[in-house]
């Protein structure tokens, strides 16, 4: 006789590819930020400290370092880019799960990291390709 289990894991909620080319919610279709390199890298940022820190937030400061490695801005700027980055990842679907913090920003929700190799989720793969790789199965 099997033992019962009584608490399955859940599905992570949240799931970024490990360059943060695409972001997918699950029961939602995939999200992809090829050409937006600022929100991938603040997106990557913000999924990395969840698995790792999870009750830390990330700063506006670290978030701009995150989004723009090597730029220079004032303050003002920097923290505007920021929030315009925030409310654009909210816009594509993070409304309610990104959240600001009394010090920082964090992501109110399970985490996953997809491996290196999935560039793109199994959606979003051309359909001749998917159609190839069924064949050759």
């Amino acid at each position: 006789m099997l033992p019962l289990r009584l608490h399955e894991a859940p599905a992570p909620r949240l799931v970024i590819a490990a360059n943060a080319e695409w972001f997918q919610i699950r029961g939602r279709a995939p999200v992809v930020l090829e050409t937006r390199v600022p929100l991938r890298r603040l997106l990557l940022a913000l999924g990395e400290l969840r698995l790792h820190s999870p009750s830390a937030v990330l700063p506006v400061t670290a978030a701009f370092e995150a989004g723009w490695p090597g730029e220079r801005a004032s303050p003002t700027a920097a923290a505007m880019r920021v929030y315009t980055a925030v409310h654009s990842l909210r816009r594509l679907g993070l409304r309610g799960l990104l959240v600001r913090r009394r010090r920082g920003y964090v992501l109110d929700i399970d985490v996953e990291l997809a491996a290196p190799q999935s560039q793109f989720p199994r959606a979003l793969e051309p359909a001749d390709e998917r159609e190839d790789m069924a064949h050759s199965a």
